[in-house]
Order: C-alpha cells, then structure tokens, then sequence
C-alpha cells in the first residue's frame, strides 16, 4: 500500500508537503518506518518539438536536455590552426561555466554582478597578490580599466587597495550614487573564487578574437565563452515550445495521467525516516515560537532561495 502525497511544483506546494510530512512523522511514524509514504514528482516542464512531447522533472533535466542539443555536432576553435574543443571535454567547460554563473548569480546578492564577471576576465588574486603593494596596485589598474570600458553616461569606477587589510575595494559611482564592493582574503580563498578562477585559467588567454563555433554546416564567431554558450542555447531553444507547470491544476486529465498518475510512468520518491525528521526541523525551526533559529536558518539559506512567489 502506498500513500502517495502530491503538491505543486512551486514554494507553497513545498510548504505543504513539510506539513503532511511533519504529521506522518508525529502522528503515524509506523507509516514511515515501513515505507509506505512516497511524494508524487510531477514534472514542471513540458518540451514540444514538432510532434514529438517530452516531460521533464526540474530545472535540471531542463537545462540537461537544452545543453545535449546545444553541443550536438558542435565543435570549439580557439584558432584556426588549432584541433577543436568537442565532446566531453566541451561539454565538462561549458558546464564549468554554467555553474560559476549560478554562483555569480547567487552571490550578487552580496557583491556588485559587474565585479564578479570582472574577476573571469582578470589575473588570478591570491594571498601573495595581495601582500605585494605594487602587484595588487597593478591588478587594480587593469581592473580599473575594464571596468570603464562602455560605462552608461555618468557612470565610473574605481578600484584601490581596502583599508582593510588584504582587500580590494571596487567603487562605483553613479551620478553621484556610490556603491562600495569590498573582496577581501576571505573571498579569494573561497570555494565560488577558486572555481572562477580555474575557469579563467582555462579560457582567459585560449578564447580570442579567431575563436569560432561550428555546429553541425553553421559557423560563427564568438566575443569569448560566455558569449559562444548564449548563441549555441538560442540554437538549441529553436523550434522548441516549453511549457512551465506551476500546479497540477494546469494540466489536462490526460497530462496529469500520464505524468503523475499513471503507475507504469509516474516518478515516485519514498520517504525515509531521516526526510521526515528534516521536514520536522524545518516545521519546528520556521513556525516555532523562537525567534533565534528562524533568523539563523534564513540567513544561512538565503541565497539558495529561486523561483519565489512574490
């Protein structure tokens, strides 16, 4: 026997499977114990190519089935003379890049976006960098100048050694507003640093104005990686319809057959006593009476947050 429970793919669909599953977990652990819950994964996407429909669970199989069809028959040249970039190894750097632009995105929470996508483009910074005065001068010289490279009027930067020790302040002035980005030793010596420095290893100096793409008889020139990934995914969205499910509601009885319903198809994800004893805390944490740990759960989860319905 299965107790199968079914919520929408958005943030309120989310809040209520935590709390049927806080009460299974309270009010009938034996259910649990002995696997009988499973919570229904309906797909959120729908791709329609032509004819042919295809369902897909998450962003992830999302951004998997468009990256498949963005490097089929797709080939990288850093330059003419040299053999092309293809298959795995291609693919493994374009989702290298992909994943340091999630963390670009994440973190702009913190940190200026211009300055983050700065830093592909710039010599890697290290603790040595940042020691020797005129090695961390020079860097933001040329930090400097990239930064003002096609500014919108009335806008400049500056960028200086911090006060504070082992930083670098990136200072923009718009119109008078100024914003201050401090990256300090702490930052270049994170994990989301380290990644987007061994990117720009492998592309600051290899991509340049010879590199091109060719995809299948097509050829193109590209203005550095990330542009290169843009138009190969506007190539792989071609042709294509794709549909985001926000609830069940949204589909047909047939849709809702095939994908959720049906035994013979539908995804079911079993419940173990370690899920429900994480949706317990999380019940506890967000809708308890103490205030402490609902502010320390937000604070360290919220830059993970995406797709709010606000």
């Amino acid at each position: 026997h299965k107790v199968i429970i079914m919520t929408d793919a958005d943030v309120d669909g989310s809040h209520i499977r935590t709390l049927l599953l806080t009460f299974f977990y309270r009010q009938t652990p034996e259910l649990i114990e002995r696997g009988h819950i499973y919570i229904g994964q309906p797909p959120l996407y729908k791709v329609k190519h032509g004819k042919q429909e295809q369902y897909l669970k998450d962003d992830d199989e999302l951004n998997d089935y468009l990256l498949a069809r963005a490097l089929e028959k797709t080939e990288l040249y850093y330059q003419n003379d040299a053999p092309p970039l293809i298959g795995l190894g291609l693919e493994t750097l374009v989702k290298q890049h992909l994943a340091v632009k999630d963390s670009i995105k994440k973190l702009s929470i913190i940190y200026s976006s211009k300055v983050l996508n700065l830093l592909l483009q710039m010599p890697i910074v290290t603790i040595a960098t940042l020691a020797n005065k005129d090695t961390v001068n020079q860097w933001c010289k040329q930090a400097q100048q990239q930064l003002n490279v096609e500014v919108k009027a009335g806008v400049s930067w500056q960028v200086q050694p911090s006060q504070e020790t082992d930083a670098i302040d990136f200072i923009e002035n718009a119109n008078g507003l100024i914003n201050k980005t401090t990256l300090n030793s702490v930052f270049f010596e994170s994990a989301d640093y380290k990644s987007m420095s061994d990117l720009s290893l492998q592309t600051l100096d290899l991509i340049t104005t010879d590199s091109y793409i060719k995809k299948g008889e097509k050829t193109f020139d590209i203005n550095g990686l990330e542009d290169g990934i843009e138009q190969l995914f506007k190539l792989a969205k071609k042709g294509l319809t794709i549909s985001r499910f926000k609830g069940l509601g949204e589909m047909n009885p047939e849709q809702l057959w095939e994908t959720t319903m049906d035994p013979e198809t539908r995804r079911l994800l079993q419940v173990t006593i370690e899920d429900a004893i994480g949706a317990d805390e999380v019940f506890s944490t967000l809708m308890g009476d103490v205030v402490q740990p609902r502010r320390e759960f937000i604070e360290q989860n919220a830059l993970h947050a995406t797709n709010l319905d606000v």
